[in-house]
């Protein structure tokens, strides 16, 4: 069996696409994980399976397609990836007005993607993008942020 998280996209955001955790929980069993846990209203799921990676994030979002009625993107991660993910962090000592946040991706952007994001200068924030993560420090926090992740997120994906 291997442990993982599944990040859900979209659930319990700003009043959208509600569900309770207990019933997502129960979803996830239904689907046949194993020792299945939320986290708070997040939509973060962890679970055992021992179905491999590939087929996982498919098989949720199928199986949350049916169940809910409408899409929810997932992103999955193992337990070994997430503490990898810890141990690449570029911000490890941030100051104590910093905030360091990450935004989990489906895939590597491309590398030409990577550099004209990179190469954009924003002062109070500081960005990295490392395999299938975007790292973000905050000097002044996240609401004084400019980068955003859902933007940062689209202009690596999108081509150009």
């Amino acid at each position: 069996m291997t442990a993982y998280v599944a990040f859900l996209r979209g659930i319990n955001v700003s009043g959208q696409k509600l569900i309770k955790m207990e019933d997502l929980a129960q979803l996830f069993s239904k689907m046949g994980f194993k020792n299945v846990k939320t986290y708070i209203q997040t939509g973060n799921v962890l679970f055992e399976s021992v179905v491999k990676a590939g087929a996982l994030e498919a098989k949720i979002e199928k199986g949350l397609q049916q169940n809910l009625g409408y899409e929810v993107k997932t992103i999955l991660r193992s337990k070994s990836e997430i503490e990898k993910i810890l141990k690449t962090n570029p911000f490890k000592k941030p100051k104590i007005d910093e905030k360091v946040y990450l935004t989990l991706l489906k895939e590597k952007p491309p590398a030409e993607n990577i550099k004209i994001l990179t190469s954009i200068k924003i002062e109070v924030d500081t960005l990295r993008v490392i395999d299938q993560g975007v790292y973000l420090l905050c000097s002044k926090g996240y609401d004084k942020s400019k980068s955003y992740h859902n933007p940062v997120e689209n202009k690596l994906m999108d081509a150009g």
